[in-house]
Protein backbone atom coordinates (compact mmCIF):
# COMPACT_ATOMS: atom_id res chain seq x y z
CA UNK A 1 0.00 0.00 0.00
CA UNK A 2 2.61 2.20 -0.21
CA UNK A 3 2.55 2.86 -3.93
CA UNK A 4 0.57 5.34 -5.38
CA UNK A 5 -0.52 3.46 -8.75
CA UNK A 6 -2.25 5.71 -10.50
CA UNK A 7 0.08 9.09 -10.00
CA UNK A 8 2.85 6.50 -10.78
CA UNK A 9 1.07 5.43 -14.16
CA UNK A 10 0.19 8.98 -15.19
CA UNK A 11 3.94 10.02 -14.69
CA UNK A 12 5.27 7.20 -16.69
CA UNK A 13 2.53 7.97 -19.46
CA UNK A 14 3.74 11.57 -18.96
CA UNK A 15 7.48 10.85 -19.40
CA UNK A 16 6.43 8.60 -22.21
CA UNK A 17 4.90 11.26 -24.34
CA UNK A 18 7.62 13.94 -23.30
CA UNK A 19 10.31 11.81 -24.62
CA UNK A 20 8.43 11.07 -27.82
CA UNK A 21 7.79 14.41 -28.57
CA UNK A 22 11.48 15.87 -28.01
CA UNK A 23 12.55 13.10 -29.81
CA UNK A 24 10.97 14.05 -32.80
CA UNK A 25 11.35 17.65 -32.39
CA UNK A 26 14.96 17.06 -32.39
CA UNK A 27 14.79 15.35 -35.61
CA UNK A 28 12.47 18.10 -37.14
CA UNK A 29 13.72 21.32 -35.35
CA UNK A 30 17.15 20.55 -34.67
CA UNK A 31 19.49 21.12 -32.15
CA UNK A 32 19.65 24.74 -31.44
CA UNK A 33 15.35 24.61 -30.95
CA UNK A 34 15.74 22.08 -28.14
CA UNK A 35 18.40 23.63 -26.32
CA UNK A 36 16.71 26.89 -26.19
CA UNK A 37 13.48 25.42 -24.66
CA UNK A 38 15.72 23.20 -22.38
CA UNK A 39 17.02 26.63 -21.23
CA UNK A 40 13.78 28.06 -20.88
CA UNK A 41 12.46 25.50 -18.47
CA UNK A 42 15.42 25.25 -16.67
CA UNK A 43 15.44 29.21 -16.34
CA UNK A 44 11.68 29.13 -15.25
CA UNK A 45 12.27 26.09 -12.64
CA UNK A 46 15.10 28.20 -11.21
CA UNK A 47 13.10 31.82 -10.64
CA UNK A 48 10.31 29.09 -9.02
CA UNK A 49 12.91 28.06 -6.63
CA UNK A 50 14.13 31.21 -5.76
CA UNK A 51 10.76 32.91 -5.49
Amino acid sequence: GKVCWEIGLCLAAGMGLGGWIGSHWAVKKGERWIRVVLTICVVAMVIKLIV
